[in-house]
């Protein structure tokens, strides 16, 4: 069984499809007993999802002072996240 660290270490390329087979079913096998590590890989998506969010806000707006826009869009997407969760 893989350790916390090591399925820390691993999340991204998991979650980037790197993984296939016995590597990819340790991983998963880990994540059904370890909240926090199904914690982590939660976080690490969301935070994937707001940059690439703020990239293509960036990339679409040709304003050159769009910090506030910018914020307005992270806020927005903290208080979507807020609302209830799903169970783990």
């Amino acid at each position: 069984m893989l350790t916390c660290k090591k399925v820390s270490e691993r999340a991204s390329d998991d979650i980037d499809g790197h993984y296939k087979g016995w590597q990819k079913l340790q991983i998963r096998l880990h994540l059904m007993i370890c909240s926090h590590c199904r914690r982590f890989r939660r976080h690490l998506i969301h935070s994937r999802d707001v940059a690439a969010s703020v990239a293509k806000q960036l990339w679409n707006n040709d304003k050159r002072d769009n910090t506030a826009t910018i914020m307005r869009h992270i806020e927005q997407t903290q208080s979507d996240r807020s609302a209830p969760k799903r169970p783990d």
